[in-house]
């Protein structure tokens, strides 16, 4: 490690920067998170969607929280960790839930979509296990909205002010490869990253996410 300092003293310093820091666990994320979770699973293949799951929480918020205890120490509410003005946030909240849950209900109507939600088995049959998968969900998108709305956003408004919301959108982009949503992904991005970066937290984002997949769900079991 010194040695590398001491031979790349302007690389050392660009990669043990913040935003160096910062970039750097994004990219093992994107790379290691499907890999992770394909190795895992053929271990307990009957445990597939909960370790589907697990491995957002592990990779998304348990990650990243771990390197900025290590490494950054940055406080969580200035990685948009706080509540924030619910009065300047939340009636764009409710305009833009309107707006989700009207797209929730006619993408449901698409048979990929339907096959695909929910993507607990169990609970489009069970209330008790459609209550438990959400509860999963909420831990899931909370930790997607820690990472890219909170950790990679936040974490880099600093130094890049508002180009910190591509970044973060280019992180989740690549996050939603092989789903149904992916394209749809890209504009989801880019709008939450607006809401977030202009709200000062990532309560509102993750409200908005959580809630709009909730009624997929719903919508694609009736």
């Amino acid at each position: 490690m010194k040695t590398i300092k001491a031979l790349f003293p302007v690389y050392w310093q660009l990669i043990s920067s913040r935003e160096g820091i910062i970039l750097i666990t994004g990219i093992l994320a994107v790379v290691f998170y499907d890999t992770f979770y394909l190795q895992v699973v053929r271990l307990f293949p009957a445990y597939s969607m909960q370790l589907f799951l697990l491995t957002g929480i592990l990779w998304l918020f348990i990650f990243p929280s771990l390197v900025n205890r290590i490494f950054m120490k940055i406080p969580y509410r200035e990685l948009g960790g706080s509540v924030g003005s619910v009065r300047s946030w939340g009636k764009w909240l409710l305009f833009l839930l309107a707006l989700g849950i009207g797209w929730a209900f006619i993408v449901s109507r698409n048979p990929s979509y339907r096959s695909f939600y929910p993507m607990f088995p169990a609970a489009r049959t069970s209330l008790v296990q459609f209550v438990y998968y959400q509860c999963m969900v909420a831990l899931y998108m909370y930790s997607w909205e820690y990472f890219c709305r909170g950790f990679l956003l936040f974490g880099l408004k600093n130094k890049w002010g508002r180009y910190a919301i591509l970044i973060q959108l280019i992180i989740f982009t690549l996050l939603h490869q092989g789903k149904p949503e992916y394209l749809v992904s890209i504009v989801g991005g880019l709008g939450m990253g607006i809401f977030a970066y202009e709200a000062g937290t990532f309560l509102p984002v993750f409200l908005l996410h959580f809630i709009t997949a909730l009624f997929l769900d719903i919508f694609c079991l009736i």
